[in-house]
């Protein structure tokens, strides 16, 4: 009977951890995903800022033309100024500043 119940638990077990496997790497995609888009669109909208930067806009009509926050876009406008107008640079110095819960 001991050997059974053994056994049992040892098969418990398996099937648990591979359970809880399948459920981390579903998790772990999901949010992933999620995390790539807004990236993504984070990327999208310093690209589009940035060409209009150097086409001379008013920051204020940046946030018009692209339906968004004008803190938002002041905040990039910033980073562009430090940066210059290479996307990946001041997408880059953005992503830090919101990954160590501080803007520069």
């Amino acid at each position: 009977m001991a050997v059974r119940y053994e056994e049992g638990l040892e098969d418990g077990i398996e099937q648990g951890m591979e359970r809880g496997l399948v459920q981390g790497l579903e998790q772990g995609m999901e949010r992933g995903l999620a995390q790539g888009f807004t990236q993504g669109k984070q990327q999208l909208l310093i690209y589009l800022v940035c060409n209009k930067l150097q086409r001379g806009e008013a920051p204020e009509n940046i946030a018009a033309d692209l339906l968004t926050e004008t803190e938002e876009i002041a905040r990039i406008c910033e980073a562009y100024q430090a940066c210059g107008p290479e996307e990946d640079a001041v997408f880059n110095r953005l992503s830090a500043a919101f990954q160590g819960g501080k803007e520069q």
